[in-house]
């Protein structure tokens, strides 16, 4: 009996000693520490700032210490954190950041030793001049930069309407896609700077006539251009900026030439006339660029200073250059509007100048209801990857490691929540894939598009393993995970490599 006493003592103190060590460390501040690297150096980064995004969207930041340390005391809930070295020291790879993906699986969890690489910045700057070599102030330099991304409408796992508003329209019908980066006004000297770009590969693109300002015919208008000095974006020339570099002397010498106005109407598909307001109430959109593509549509700067108004039937563009254009056109009726019309939209296409076609008239046609669909899953005949194998690869069987799929479409996701919700299959149409296993070291630049990939994601899957998903079949791949250092190091070799 005083054995059995004794045991049950031992059992109690036992289980206080767990029970006050748990109510310890659970009370312990959770912690993320680690180094921040210059990846052209390789030398720790003192006093650099460590930006925080956690999966809440919030944003806190963290700066190293003269060692290039630095510690993170997130919220004492379990969390996913994404660290990343931010400006004005560091910056984006091929619109990309790097960094690292902790998941804070435990309450009280104190994560060490991570390792953030960071991206040196760049900079790139020049002057806009006149043809007499008068620097002109307030221009728009524009950067951009060639959108390779995966097509979003092919997220397998997203959903949602893809406008058709005019400038979806006009985006469409250019052959030629970029991305709109960034833009700065020149000073009084006509100097421009860029210096949040990240290394990629650019064009530049100059107008010193804001697309708003509304001219008198016969005003005489700068000519925009691409560097250097390029009527059309087959003779621009584009940029590289290595992650570091400094790049000065992108100048530009603009010409003046004429410019003309345009007035127009326009009429519905059973040429109706729009209704005046109050009336009806139309939502409306046009954009208006050159069709002889001497500017691409992806930028605003391309975008001709034009304005429509859907109640009173009539659009107006003011101070257009010589050359041919395409007008697109969206109207979509809203109260008070005929039930018998729906949405419309036209492209038109006009020469400047031509006179003889003033006004233009423009009547719109229906277009399909609803727009495109993009299903949340694909629920048709198919088969299964099944990532188990790929998520027990690294350590504890929950590591920070994404798979991305990519042929009749692309689908993506991420070991720590498949694990969690014990399914690491993903049902994917019938085809022939790329798939590829790495650390979730990278997030795009711009987070907010719905089903948004990156152009990194575009290049690292050309290096994907290939794999026939077929239709009842499940295929359970054993796939080597990359590395963060793999990773830039891919990125860093197809931007030097391109041409």
């Amino acid at each position: 009996m005083r054995t059995l006493v004794q045991l049950l003592l031992i059992l109690v103190i036992c289980l206080a000693a767990c029970w006050g060590l748990s109510f310890y460390t659970g009370s312990l501040p959770a912690t993320i520490s680690g180094v921040v690297i210059d990846w052209n150096t390789g030398r720790p980064a003192p006093f650099t700032d460590v930006r925080v995004d956690r999966l809440n969207f919030s944003v806190t930041v963290a700066r190293t210490d003269a060692r290039g340390r630095f510690v993170f005391r997130p919220p004492a809930r379990p969390d996913i954190c994404f660290l990343f070295a931010g400006p004005p020291r560091y910056g984006t790879l091929l619109q990309t950041t790097f960094g690292e993906t902790v998941v804070m699986y435990r309450k009280a969890e104190r994560v060490s030793d991570v390792v953030i690489p960071a991206i040196p910045a760049t900079e790139l700057s020049g002057h806009v001049y006149g043809s007499d070599g008068r620097p002109i102030s307030g221009c728009h330099v524009s950067a951009l930069t060639r959108d390779t991304r995966l097509d979003p409408r092919a997220n397998l796992h997203n959903q949602g309407w893809y406008g058709t508003l005019a400038s979806d329209l006009a985006a469409a019908d250019d052959p030629q896609k970029f991305l709109d980066i960034d833009w700065v006004n020149t000073d009084a000297q006509g100097l421009f700077t860029f210096d949040r770009l990240g290394a990629d590969r650019y064009f530049i693109l100059a107008r010193c006539e804001t697309p708003a300002a509304r001219v008198t015919a016969g005003h005489l208008g700068w000519v925009p251009m691409l560097y250097p000095d390029a009527a059309a974006v087959a003779s621009a020339r584009e940029i590289l900026l290595l992650p570091g570099d400094r790049k000065g002397g992108i100048d530009f010498h603009l010409q003046r030439r004429p410019t003309y106005n345009l007035r127009g109407k326009i009429i519905f598909s059973d040429h109706s006339a729009p209704k005046p307001w109050p009336q009806a109430i139309y939502s409306q959109d046009l954009r208006v660029v050159r069709s002889d593509r001497s500017l691409t549509s992806s930028s605003w700067l391309a975008w001709e200073p034009c304005t429509i108004e859907a109640n009173e039937g009539r659009f107006r563009c003011d101070g257009l250059l010589p050359g041919e254009y395409s007008l697109y056109f969206y109207v979509e009726p809203g109260l008070g509007a005929s039930r018998n019309i729906r949405p419309q939209a036209a492209k038109a296409d006009y020469r400047v100048p031509n006179a003889a076609r003033q006004p233009l008239v423009v009547q719109l046609r229906n277009l399909p209801d609803g727009g495109v669909r993009i299903q949340r899953a694909y629920t048709g005949p198919g088969g299964v990857l099944d990532f188990g194998r790929v998520c027990a690869g690294s350590p504890d069987g929950r590591p920070a490691v994404r798979v991305l799929a990519s042929g009749h479409g692309y689908a993506e996701a991420a070991c720590y929540y498949m694990t969690f919700a014990n399914r690491t299959d993903m049902h994917l149409p019938e085809d022939r894939y790329r798939v590829e296993a790495f650390e979730a070291a990278f997030l795009p630049k711009d987070r907010g598009y719905l089903g948004h990939s990156s152009i990194f994601e575009a290049i690292l899957m050309q290096h994907g393993t290939l794999l026939d998903v077929q239709v009842g079949r499940t295929l359970r791949p054993s796939l080597p995970i990359l590395t963060t250092r793999q990773l830039i190091g891919i990125a860093l070799t197809s931007l030097r490599n391109e041409h």
